[in-house]
């Protein structure tokens, strides 16, 4: 028996048969050539970046999470990411490199840069500088990018690494819980799978190495927990958990169109919090009377880009209507301390005692503005509250209320 502590990514249990996936490193051919095959080269990389943008697009839908869609469109603007690109020619034409070879050359040293990153958040966008260099270099050799696992029955995916095109090669009905050796709370990975609502335990170190197909597996990503082959006693012991889980996974279920009312027949009004909308599925069947907070940062964090005023409206929107008649309070733009987003200039070394959260808003109107605008909009279709965080004083709240005011 081999047991691996990591972190819960996503809440839940799920006990199965291991399928192992040990990801291939993708080495591109060092391949010199002559002067004059540099713009067939050019050309092919040209031809490899439509590939890949076709083979990314295609994973695009209606209706499919806003989370997953905006990982998916990260990728597609990296593709179009002129430094990127150019980087890219450049290697080509001053080394006389393949265009395979130029890809991997430029997206690992990117993705390492990266990687080195203090900021979590940032390190953790080198995945997808490899999973974008992958497609490319895929698409060089005439070939668009799956992941070579057919999924027959349920299993329970033990990986070393996964990308976010991974999870959308498989049949992710067929996923009941993953494994992953390495990751993130703040990576797109994690991200894809809470919206998947699939049980998950990540950075568990080496749980991949240890795993063989067909092996027994229970995934507690409610406990951060993974068990391999588990010897009798502990296996007893983790299904008398699982079924105490399962349990209460049904009474919870039970409960949840029941009068919310206190035994002195005080009636409490049960709000749940959220992060991004693709929690919003999980929240139809959990009874609250509504969302007490909506941590509106995590739609800055979760892109590559600043989120314009429209994409704010549209996921602000979704909210309200999915929740109404019932009230949602979104949180304005809480950043500093540990939440920490780049593009946005915040460059203090003590952000949590300066400026952070209502402070850097009222510093930067043109961002604050937007999501107000935003906002507002998004209140024409329900019962819309703001909650501004970290108000010190009058003097602030009035300065804010002003520029709601004039918006």
């Amino acid at each position: 028996m081999r047991i691996f502590t990591g972190i819960a990514a996503a809440e839940g249990m799920a006990k199965g048969k291991a399928l192992v996936f040990r990801r291939t490193p993708q080495a591109a051919k060092k391949r010199n050539i002559l002067s004059f095959g540099v713009k067939w080269e050019l050309k092919k990389l040209a031809r490899a970046r439509a590939t890949a943008k076709e083979t990314i697009a295609a994973h695009l839908h209606e209706g499919m999470p806003e989370e997953s869609a905006q990982i998916l469109e990260t990728h597609l603007l990296m593709l179009d990411d002129p430094e990127y690109i150019s980087q890219i020619e450049t290697f080509i034409t001053e080394e006389l490199a393949s265009a395979e070879w130029a890809i991997e050359s430029v997206s690992v040293a990117m993705a390492n840069l990266l990687a080195e990153s203090e900021d979590p958040l940032l390190s953790e966008r080198a995945d997808d500088i490899r999973d974008v260099s992958i497609a490319l270099i895929e698409a060089t050799r005439g070939r668009r990018r799956t992941l070579d696992l057919t999924l027959n029955e349920e299993v329970i995916l033990v990986a070393d690494t996964l990308l976010p095109s991974d999870l959308y090669a498989l049949d992710m009905s067929k996923v009941i819980g993953i494994s992953l050796d390495g990751g993130g709370r703040a990576s797109h990975v994690a991200i894809l799978v809470r919206a998947f609502q699939i049980p998950t335990v990540i950075a568990t170190g080496s749980a991949s190495e240890s795993a063989n197909d067909g092996d027994e597996v229970i995934v507690d990503g409610t406990a951060g927990e993974v068990y391999i082959r588990a010897d009798y006693t502990a296996s007893q012991l983790l299904d008398e958990r699982y079924a105490t889980w399962l349990a209460h996974e049904e009474a919870l279920g039970q409960m949840v169109d029941l009068p919310t009312v206190m035994g002195d027949g005080h009636t409490v009004s049960l709000h749940a919090n959220i992060q991004g909308v693709a929690e919003l599925a999980g929240l139809s069947q959990s009874g609250a009377n509504g969302i007490g907070l909506f941590r509106s940062e995590f739609l800055f964090m979760e892109s590559a880009t600043l989120p314009t005023e429209e994409q704010q409206y549209i996921a602000y929107r979704q909210a309200v209507e999915a929740m109404a008649p019932k009230p949602v309070t979104i949180r304005t733009l809480d950043v500093g301390g540990d939440k920490v987003i780049e593009g946005l200039g915040i460059d203090e070394k003590n952000p949590i005692l300066g400026w952070r959260a209502v402070r850097f808003c009222l510093a930067r109107k043109d961002i604050f503005s937007a999501q107000l605008r935003a906002l507002l909009r998004a209140s024409a279709h329900g019962k819309l509250r703001i909650m501004f965080p970290m108000i010190s004083g009058v003097e602030e709240l009035n300065a804010v209320l002003l520029l709601l005011e004039s918006v």
